[in-house]
């Protein structure tokens, strides 16, 4: 099972936010340190950015990325296409994983543009390296 941790775009760009909440928080080391006390792979522990809200240092939010990942965890960006989607950082630092919204996966079936758009998403994650999950589709 894996575990997710929400961290919102307004906490990723507070002026210390990497030394915040990587290293005063100790998020970061603090979840490896517990994953290897217990034995458990950090690859299952997934920090997602929720894509709710405008962005205003792409550098600093990809350094917050990296850092996680050097650490050995994943990131995710949580309700792609919902809002403020981010394709600068799909270019900069692209996640493990990517979260379609609701709003866009719900009757795709029904609607051509949202299957163009959802068939360009997995070409894009596909040639990234990265997976995606639909979300909503069990309501």
């Amino acid at each position: 099972k894996k575990r997710n941790r929400k961290i919102s775009v307004r906490e990723f760009q507070e002026e210390d936010g990497i030394e915040k909440i990587v290293r005063k928080r100790g998020l970061g080391e603090e979840y490896k340190r517990q994953a290897q006390t217990y034995k458990f792979d950090t690859r299952k522990i997934i920090f997602e950015l929720i894509e709710t809200e405008e962005l205003s240092s792409l550098d600093h939010l990809v350094d917050i990325i990296s850092a996680y990942q050097n650490m050995g965890f994943h990131t995710a960006i949580d309700d792609f296409g919902a809002g403020y989607s981010r394709y600068n950082i799909m270019i900069a630092s692209p996640p493990d994983l990517l979260k379609l919204d609701m709003a866009l996966v719900r009757n795709v079936h029904q609607e051509p543009n949202k299957q163009a758009v959802v068939a360009g998403i997995i070409t894009m994650m596909s040639q990234l390296g990265g997976r995606i999950v639909a979300e909503g589709v069990e309501t």
